[in-house]
């Protein structure tokens, strides 16, 4: 993935005197980025769709019980969390990708992936509900030790 994102740019480089006038970055590196992948991917003749595998890293040292107990909790959660996104579709996971972890707004998704800002918040809206109701029992089970 680093090498893939490390030729994007030397691409970029390579291409920045026929490239216009930037007025959002942001969202300018998404969809071009996006366009590379998806480029490349067509080359090599694969589907290769946006991951958010990456997202779920996390690097503990847990040195006591408690950091223990903590990291399973967090192993459970995520593993809970990586099993609802995997059940969405695909385009509703680029769309959450975008909007919670590339802190990108309704407008920007939508210029990104090239359709109507109504069509980001529809997909939105479907994939949140789709993952409250896989993670339910996940909620019930925070909940539980809240209150505990």
């Amino acid at each position: 993935a680093k090498d893939c994102i490390q030729e994007f740019f030397i691409k970029l480089w390579q291409i920045k005197e026929r490239l216009g006038d930037v007025y959002a970055l942001g969202p300018y590196l998404f969809k071009s980025f996006r366009r590379y992948i998806l480029n490349e991917a067509s080359k090599q003749r694969r589907v290769t769709s946006v991951s958010s595998d990456s997202v779920f890293d996390k690097d503990a040292t847990p040195s006591t019980e408690y950091s223990l107990i903590e990291k399973e909790k967090f192993n459970s959660q995520q593993k809970a969390l990586k099993a609802a996104l995997e059940k969405l579709s695909e385009r509703e996971r680029e769309i959450i990708y975008l909007k919670f972890y590339g802190h990108l707004e309704y407008d920007e998704i939508a210029e990104v992936l090239n359709i109507q800002k109504k069509s980001v918040y529809n997909f939105t809206t479907r994939a949140l509900k789709h993952l409250r109701y896989n993670l339910r029992d996940l909620y019930l089970l925070i909940t539980f030790l809240f209150l505990a």
